[in-house]
């Protein structure tokens, strides 16, 4: 982000659009979007704002938080879930993922991911919508849905 930074101050570029694609790339290429790591987001954050020359309070105003919940699904073997690099979507077990996003689509502007976790034995599922109540239909339903998917021996924990 600082090569970015001073490179821009001694570059004739587009000005803030390359700016704002360095940005871009950068985060993408630092950051993971399922998981996150608050610390580095928080420094990375930073050094977006500084970047795009944005104000925390104008920044705040662009967000909404919406509602979410993360549990865990206790499973005997975490190596039979797999998901892509950025863990936004299960690859297996097969069917999975696609159950997934039928039930995410019963809620406009909702997302949940499944992923194994890197310490436990348990499925990590984080589900995220316009209303608390929708966050705890899915989460209910997307349990379920891991259930049927898998013969892991599953027990949903809300923590």
């Amino acid at each position: 982000f600082f090569f970015f930074s001073s490179r821009r101050r001694h570059t004739r570029c587009s000005g803030v659009s390359w700016a704002r694609r360095c940005v871009q790339e950068t985060v993408l290429e630092l950051s993971n979007q399922a998981v996150g790591d608050a610390l580095s987001n928080l420094l990375m954050v930073e050094a977006c704002l500084r970047v795009l020359n944005i104000g925390v309070n104008y920044w705040h105003k662009l967000f909404t938080d919406l509602p979410s919940k993360t549990s865990k699904v206790v499973i005997k073997d975490k190596s039979k879930i797999r998901t892509t690099n950025d863990e936004t979507k299960v690859i297996t077990p097969q069917g999975l993922q696609h159950d997934i996003d039928a039930v995410c689509s019963t809620v406009a502007d909702s997302r949940a991911f499944v992923r194994p976790s890197g310490t436990e034995d348990v499925v990590r599922l984080y589900v995220e919508a316009p209303k608390a109540d929708d966050v705890a239909r899915l989460t209910q339903k997307l349990s379920e849905a891991i259930t049927k998917n898998s013969d892991l021996n599953l027990s949903l924990i809300h923590i």
